[in-house]
């Protein structure tokens, strides 16, 4: 999936033609995680996307029925979606990038996971000043659920536990994840949001996660020695 060009602002016509493609994004990855099935497309089945429960139409699941009424103002389903993943994913990736500093002896790595970290942080300062403004309850609707992307209890402890040899590479292993389904899901926001604040932080953040994994595929596979000339 790409999204527009940078800096490119998308008609509303363009922005809503498929309203429901991060609610799907979502949807989907709990149920991969959770052992669920998606529909034939690859998306999942509108009527039983929250454990056979029916969903009201264009709402993320498992977001509880409140939320979506307080939001319904101002945030389509898909905005709402995104909001609510992005804050869970980037607070449990803060926990994986604070074991990484506390445990790696490669000092790009460490530095990375620093600036990273710092990077989270703007971030949810954003996502959090978004979700207070449209009058989002301070709830995870994902809790508990394994999903692409989201460093959980289990998974940190599983690197946690890797060997001092494997610990770099099943870091990094975890924060590309983590990077490549943010961005997936924060471009497909472009297409498919209407909020202004939440398009322009959706917007930031594929740029930044361009930035970060090109960085972290140099430290994955920095460049070798050079060979000496004649």
């Amino acid at each position: 999936m790409s999204g527009p060009r940078r800096g490119a602002v998308l008609p509303r016509s363009a922005r809503t033609a498929r309203p429901s493609l991060v609610v799907a994004v979502v949807a989907v990855s709990v149920l991969v995680g959770c052992g669920g099935s998606p529909a034939p497309d690859g998306r999942p089945d509108a009527a039983t996307t929250d454990g056979g429960h029916h969903a009201e139409p264009d709402t993320p699941a498992g977001t509880p029925a409140s939320a979506g009424a307080a939001a319904r103002d101002r945030l389509t389903g898909s905005d709402l979606a995104w909001l609510q993943l992005m804050i869970p994913m980037n607070d449990r990736t803060l926990l994986l990038l604070d074991l990484v500093s506390e445990s790696t002896d490669d000092d790009a790595l460490a530095s990375f996971a620093d600036r990273l970290a710092e990077s989270h942080r703007t971030e949810l300062e954003g996502l959090h000043a978004l979700r207070e403004e449209a009058g989002v309850p301070d709830t995870n609707p994902h809790e508990g659920h394994h999903m692409t992307g989201m460093v959980t209890d289990g998974r940190l402890a599983e690197v946690a536990a890797e060997p001092p040899e494997r610990f770099d590479t099943a870091v990094i292993d975890l924060l590309r994840e983590h990077l490549e389904h943010s961005r997936l899901v924060s471009s497909g926001l472009l297409d498919a949001g209407s909020d202004e604040e939440a398009l322009a932080l959706a917007e930031s953040q594929v740029e930044r996660r361009d930035d970060q994994l090109a960085e972290l595929s140099g430290i994955a596979e920095p460049p070798g020695p050079r060979t000496p000339e004649g």
